[in-house]
């Protein structure tokens, strides 16, 4: 079974992210190898680890059910930079950011994007002064980043999957934390963006 990883990280900004201040990245606002699991949306009477695997206004849910049990996934729509995610998932949820050990997973963050977003936004753009809306963003924070030039999971589970996971161009600097995109690929994104994240619950 993972263990939640309780993860600090600096909060100085990178040049082309917002400008936000620790209210609005707490307050969740902010700019611009496995085998085969089974998918079912959460309905009232899922539960996960003691957790309701149910949505809300703030978080969309869903679970998987998968060698171990049921698991129970939470996007959470409110951006926020990659360290508060993991502090706020293990702090909301008693989980930990997601971290992928089946194929099923991957398609985890095109599943549980808001169904009313009539526009993909970016939170990171290249207009700092025009913030996006984090509910609407194709990125979603998950358990990985690079060290050393490698990815790894916070979980301390070892990497298996291939660069092929990577969109197109990724990774790029090898040096950030990893986003889960919608169109089930992931990339690395600097640790100061506010993205939403995709918090994991183990049954």
């Amino acid at each position: 079974m993972r263990r939640a990883a309780i993860l600090s990280l600096p909060l100085t900004l990178l040049a082309g992210c917002s400008q936000l201040g620790w209210d609005e990245l707490t307050r969740g606002t902010g700019g611009a190898g496995g085998s085969s699991a089974s998918t079912s949306t959460s309905t009232g009477g899922t539960t996960t680890g003691g957790i309701s695997c149910v949505s809300d206004a703030t978080a969309t849910a869903t679970a998987l059910t998968l060698a171990d049990g049921q698991h129970c996934y939470f996007r959470v729509h409110g951006g926020l930079q990659w360290g508060l995610a993991e502090l706020d998932c293990a702090e909301r949820f008693g989980g930990h950011l997601l971290t992928i050990e089946e194929l099923d997973e991957f398609s985890l963050h095109a599943t549980l994007y808001p169904t009313d977003c009539a526009t993909v936004t970016f939170a990171c753009s290249d207009d700092p002064d025009e913030p996006s809306e984090p509910r609407c963003d194709d990125r979603a924070w998950i358990g990985a980043r690079f060290e050393g030039g490698e990815p790894v999971w916070t979980s301390g589970d070892p990497w298996t999957w291939p660069e092929t996971v990577f969109a197109m161009g990724e990774p790029n600097q090898r040096i950030d934390p990893i986003a889960l995109r919608t169109e089930s690929l992931i990339d690395e994104r600097p640790a100061e963006c506010p993205h939403p994240y995709i918090c994991e619950v183990d049954p």
